[in-house]
């Protein structure tokens, strides 16, 4: 480094100690003190992704000697801030909820041939689909779920129900019967196995959503579905918990929402709340 070089390389790094030192300061505010408000989610944003970028280029610029390439040293310290804002940004929501993980081992007779119909304790009579399971429900609605016991992967289907007078606000049907349902906030959260579908619980219309983030594994071979996971001798793990972030098209935002789901998968009943899981055909 010359004589001529270092003051520009000094405000630069200077620049980008503020810069970062803003971002920092931002994300403990919004994360850990106002404990992330979906509704200021783009303020906050803006501050860290533009504010943080851009009193970084200032504080270089201003520090820098290098009067003949003002604009390099702008660019440099902004970009960096910006660089590592992204880098924070995917660590809290891609990477850190990876880490938060509850799965629950199950049992052996959970890959036994069905049987020919559901127990009783499971068995919701849904007017003009017959005997399903209820799986996951609120005050206003319920998810309730039908299988066909022809021959494995068992085909199901699933369906929204208005509680009080149980209409159909919403079905699909799946190739096999790994179902996790969870209602929360009016919205409900389905996957089969690794797929998952948001659809407004009241209306049954799906959520327009511009981007979302989640951990969720379904049904895998580890207790780990994305991070490194114990060996599991053959045996099957069904994940209960999901960490989902979504940023919706009407600039709703629902940051790091965690959920706990009620779920079926190889012919048993999974509940989500305590890992309880018992046979769902007799």
């Amino acid at each position: 480094m010359t004589a001529d070089e270092r003051p520009g390389r000094y405000a630069v790094v200077a620049g980008i100690f503020v810069g970062s030192l803003i971002v920092a300061a931002t994300g403990f505010l919004y994360l850990v003190v106002l404990r992330e408000p979906g509704g200021l989610f783009y303020v906050f944003a803006a501050l860290i992704f533009i504010g943080g970028p851009v009193i970084a280029g200032l504080v270089a610029l201003r520090r820098s000697r290098d009067n003949g390439e003002p604009r390099r040293v702008f660019v440099r310290a902004g970009a960096a801030v910006f660089g590592l804002a992204i880098l924070g940004f995917i660590a809290t929501y891609a990477v850190s909820p990876a880490l938060e993980r509850t799965s629950v081992a199950l049992p052996e007779f959970c890959g036994e041939h069905a049987g020919t119909r559901f127990e009783e304790r499971f068995v919701y009579q849904a007017p003009g689909i017959g005997p399903t399971v209820l799986v996951a429900s609120d005050a206003d609605s319920m998810v309730v779920t039908s299988v066909e016991l022809a021959q494995p992967p068992f085909a199901s289907a699933a369906y929204l129900l208005r509680r009080s007078d149980n209409r159909v606000l919403w079905s699909e049907r799946f190739a096999n019967d790994t179902i996790a349902a969870s209602i929360e906030a009016g919205v409900l959260y389905l996957y089969n196995d690794k797929i998952g579908y948001w659809i407004d619980a009241r209306s049954g219309l799906r959520e327009r959503e511009l981007f979302t983030i989640d951990n969720y594994g379904g049904l895998s071979r580890g207790d780990r579905p994305v991070m490194a996971s114990r060996d599991t001798g053959g045996g099957r793990f069904f994940e209960t918990s999901a960490v989902i972030s979504s940023w919706g098209l009407d600039g709703r935002v629902a940051p790091r929402r965690r959920l706990t789901f009620n779920g079926i998968a190889m012919n048993c009943f999974v509940w989500g709340q305590n890992g309880t899981i018992a046979r769902l055909w007799k």
